[in-house]
Parts: C-alpha cells; sequence; structure tokens
C-alpha cells in the first residue's frame, strides 16, 4: 500500500497582487454607489424637514387666519420663532416667548440660564450640510466679533408669501397663481472657505440686524451661486451690496436644490432652470418677483399673483 502526500503551494507575489488590485476595483466601483445612496437618504430628509416646515407654515395659517410674517421689525423675531408649537417645539416657544418683545434680543441672551438662542434646531438643518451649531454671519450687533451668532438654519422663506413684518398679512387667497405653482421655502447651504465657495446659509429664529436674507431668499442669481462677496464672517452683506448674492438659494444636493411649494409638496429644482437674463443685473432693486415673464420659471414661481402659466419645470 502506497501512502498518497498532497502538497499545498502558497499565494505566489503575483497572485496576491491580483487579489488585492481586484478588490481594490471592486471598492472603488462600490463607494461611489454607498456615497450616493447615503446622499439619497440625506436628500429624503432634507425634503422631510421642508414638508414638516411647510405644513407648520400650513397649521399657523388655520390657526391665526394668515401666514406667518417673515419678520416682525429689523431686529425682529421671525417665520421660524413662530411655527416652533407647529413643529413640536412648545417647550421651546414657552421659553423664549417670540413676540413678547418686538425684538430678538441678543445671540447670547440667557432663558433660564441657557443660551437658547444658538440652539440648533433638528428639523432647520439639512443633513447634507454638516455646519456649526450656529451661523456667524449674522450677529447682534451685526459685525459683533464677540457674538457667535444664532442657530445656524439652512432653510428661508418666500417673502412673497411671508410678508415684511404684519402688514399686509396675507392669506392662502392672496396665492392666486395657486399655492401648487408658488416656492414657500427653498434650501441655502452654509459654507465659510474658501472665500470663492462662501455661502451664508440662515438662521431660522429672527433677523439678529442688517439684511433679512437670514430668513428669505431671491429669484434673481442662479440656483446656486455662491456668496464670494461677503467678505466679512460677521457680516453677511460686507461687499455683497451689488448683486446680494447672499439671497441666493444652495444647497449640497447635486445639480440644485428642494423647495417646499405653497400646498406642502417638495420638489428638487434644477439649477438650470429658466430665469430671466435680467435678473443678475437688477439684483440690487428686486427680490425677483417683477421680472416675471413667459419663459422666466424661476422669477414665475416666486410669485404669488403674476398670472402667468409656470409649465414644466
Amino acid at each position: 500500500m502506497h501512502s498518497s502526500t498532497c502538497s499545498r503551494r502558497a499565494f505566489t507575489l503575483v497572485e496576491l497582487l491580483v487579489v488585492i488590485a481586484i478588490i481594490g476595483v471592486l471598492v472603488a466601483l462600490l463607494l461611489p454607489a454607498v456615497q450616493a445612496a447615503r446622499e439619497s437618504a440625506r436628500r429624503m430628509q432634507c425634503g422631510n424637514n421642508l414638508k414638516q416646515l411647510a405644513l407648520a407654515v400650513h397649521n399657523y395659517h388655520d390657526v391665526h387666519n394668515y401666514y406667518p410674517p417673515e419678520m416682525l421689525t429689523n431686529p425682529g423675531w421671525g417665520w421660524g420663532a413662530f411655527i416652533l408649537p407647529f413643529i413640536e417645539q412648545n417647550a421651546l416657544y414657552d421659553q423664549l416667548k417670540p413676540g413678547s418683545t418686538v425684538a430678538l434680543p441678543p445671540a447670547r441672551t440667557l432663558f433660564g440660564g441657557v443660551m437658547l438662542l444658538q440652539q440648533p434646531v433638528k428639523a432647520f438643518k439639512c443633513p447634507s450640510n454638516q455646519t456649526p451649531p450656529t451661523n456667524s454671519f449674522y450677529s447682534n450687533p451685526n459685525n459683533a466679533a464677540d457674538d457667535h451668532g444664532y442657530a445656524t438654519s439652512n432653510y428661508v422663506c418666500n417673502q412673497q408669501v411671508l410678508p415684511h413684518f404684519t402688514y399686509p398679512r396675507l392669506r392662502v387667497a392672496n396665492v392666486t397663481d395657486g399655492t401648487t405653482n408658488v416656492f414657500l421655502i427653498g434650501e441655502r447651504r452654509l459654507n465659510i472657505h474658501p472665500q470663492d465657495q462662501r455661502y451664508t446659509g440662515a438662521i431660522f429664529i429672527g433677523i439678529g440686524r442688517g439684511s433679512d436674507s437670514q430668513l428669505s431668499f431671491h429669484a434673481t442669481t442662479p440656483i446656486n451661486t455662491p456668496s464670494f462677496n461677503s467678505t466679512s464672517l460677521t457680516d453677511a452683506s460686507a461687499g455683497d451690496t451689488a448683486r446680494r448674492l447672499r439671497f441666493a438659494i444652495s444647497s449640497l444636493h447635486p445639480g440644485g436644490a428642494q423647495f417646499a411649494m405653497g400646498d406642502g409638496s417638495v420638489r428638487f429644482v434644477s439649477q438650470n432652470i429658466a430665469t430671466n437674463p435680467a435678473a443678475i443685473a437688477a439684483a440690487n432693486s428686486t427680490n425677483g418677483s417683477d421680472l416675471t415673464g413667459t419663459g422666466f420659471t424661476y422669477q414665475n414661481l416666486l410669485s404669488r399673483d403674476d398670472g402667468i402659466p409656470v409649465g414644466d419645470f
């Protein structure tokens, strides 16, 4: 009887390198898919935030029979503060008592020993934009180096629906173009460096001082236009008086940004949406609502009562 032996051969260096190369290729192929899946989930959560805020605005309207104002005064409480009870933030609303004073207190004001005006609220933060908890671009007083700003927000309102101050009070009946065809809330990302890719973000609680870009958006500059003219980290309007880029809509979602429409639905809008070519030059004197016209879809969606069909977008 013969005994048989089997010999085991180790991997050669070439075979090992081939296996490593194959694994590297597979990882390279899978990584973009994983990243895309994560961004898709973040974009979905952002859309849920927008829907939640839009429904809160409608619930406010149901209770008061008019939309919340963009702001009470300058500096003053803003639309985000007034809808807090409708996004399950009753405790925060009761502590802040927005509207009990017209002016918005400085960001570091203590409420029961806590600086509540600097505490972020999840519903106002886009998960794709990992930002500091406070927004240094908007402080009170303006350009205050020792004030780190109010809690960051990534969402801004359409002042054609949520008006300046409390008059005129606007209702759903004033949106004669139909709530489906009018923007209600849009996105704005926050990015500080580098300056040529600077986006000023927003705050939700009110207007600290100066520009109301911290609360609202204009439809004069294309979506995802950087606010690189904002030369000061404590004053979003510094160096940006001509084109007012700080009012632009922007996001980290590739190719555009999301909006909550007046009916509460959420739409992703391409950064290449049709726009009035005269809008950028007119940015210093208009929010874009008077630049509507056939084919100017971006401006038409801003206006609540221009009477021009929007079409597909």
